[in-house]
């Protein structure tokens, strides 16, 4: 999926969510390989829109679209705050305002998986540039709360990376 095509699918989920909704705009955090095109950090292999929150309401909508809202094993690696680094989508919508996450919490979410394409998306080295290095360790240090389990894998992943990408 390019950068076009993904940009049709999330106008038309909000087309078709119009039909049953007028309210406020509703904040739609995107995340996942979709998160990588919309920022300009490359081209991945993407099938899927990986979205971190939807009301219940939308669920039929976005799955019309393979707008994927059960992300929920990572989603609890999100920050507490990262819902205020979120970057406005520049597209026109009547329903759903899109957002994609901050490069730091998109690289958290892909330190938390093992999975091949989340290390290769880490590994990107569009993303790895746009890294601001004492945003992520504040972030790291201060918002990130997860059980011991996860977290020892989290930390070690993040140790590896760090040591491969981080100038001194």
């Amino acid at each position: 999926m390019d950068l076009q095509q993904l940009k049709e699918r999330l106008k038309k989920a909000d087309e078709d969510a119009s039909s049953i909704y007028d309210g406020e705009k509703i904040v739609v955090p995107i995340a996942g390989g979709a998160d990588i095109i919309l920022n300009g950090l490359g081209r991945v292999i993407s099938h899927d829109i990986d979205i971190t929150q939807c009301p219940s309401m939308f669920i039929d909508v976005f799955e019309r679209y393979d707008i994927n809202s059960r992300m929920s094993a990572f989603t609890f690696f999100l920050p507490h705050k990262y819902e205020d680094r979120l970057i406005p989508v520049d597209i026109s919508t009547k329903v759903f305002d899109y957002r994609t996450l901050a490069v730091e919490d998109l690289l958290i979410l892909k330190l938390a998986s093992d999975r091949d394409k989340d290390i290769e998306d880490r590994e990107n080295p569009l993303l790895i540039n746009k890294i601001n290095w004492d945003k992520l360790e504040d972030i790291i240090n201060h918002e990130l709360c997860v059980g011991p389990g996860q977290r020892k894998g989290f930390d070690y992943n993040y140790k590896v990376f760090k040591e491969k990408y981080k100038k001194k």
